[in-house]
């Protein structure tokens, strides 16, 4: 689990042990002209139990819509055996990209509450252009490439660009 949400179940915990504390305590206190709803113990404790309940409930319903929100995003992303031709949405967006890679799904492992995807490059495409200086981020920094103008040599350059 990751630490927001213990703290968020954390102070919910908080949250409900006082509205049970004020429920109990301040219940034989509240009246509505001569009747008190909350004098008996039993119906305070019931009272209780019920918020207690409905607040269970919502926390399950809200994991489950969680869980099957991711699932379906993993499922929807293309499997293996499945070729998803994403060129014409995507044509107009990325006519000015310096690279695009295209890519298959190999693999997903859930991630808390979102889902991790390991894909595999099956195809790269470059294209040249004189009007465009391409950026690398490679150890914390953004870099440019060896015949660009302010390039900064790195032992481990070499085996960045060509994969060694």
């Amino acid at each position: 689990m990751l630490p927001k949400q213990i703290i968020r179940i954390v102070l919910y915990g908080i949250g409900l042990t006082s509205l049970a504390a004020v429920i109990y305590m301040a219940g034989p206190l509240i009246a509505i002209g001569n009747w008190h709803p909350l004098e008996n113990q039993m119906v305070r404790s019931i009272a209780i139990l019920l918020i207690g309940a409905l607040a269970a409930g919502m926390a399950g319903v809200s994991f489950f819509h969680r869980r099957k929100a991711a699932k379906q995003i993993a499922d929807g992303i293309s499997s293996p055996e499945q070729t998803v031709n994403d060129e014409p949405v995507l044509k107009d967006r990325m006519k000015d990209a310096l690279a695009t890679l295209i890519c298959k799904k190999q693999d997903h492992f859930p991630g808390g509450d979102h889902v991790i995807i390991v894909g595999r490059v099956c195809h790269v495409r470059m294209r040249k252009r004189t009007d465009a200086v391409p950026l690398i981020f490679f150890r914390s920094k953004y870099r440019r490439l060896a015949n660009e103008a302010g390039f900064e040599v790195l032992p481990d350059t070499e085996r960045l660009l060509h994969g060694w």
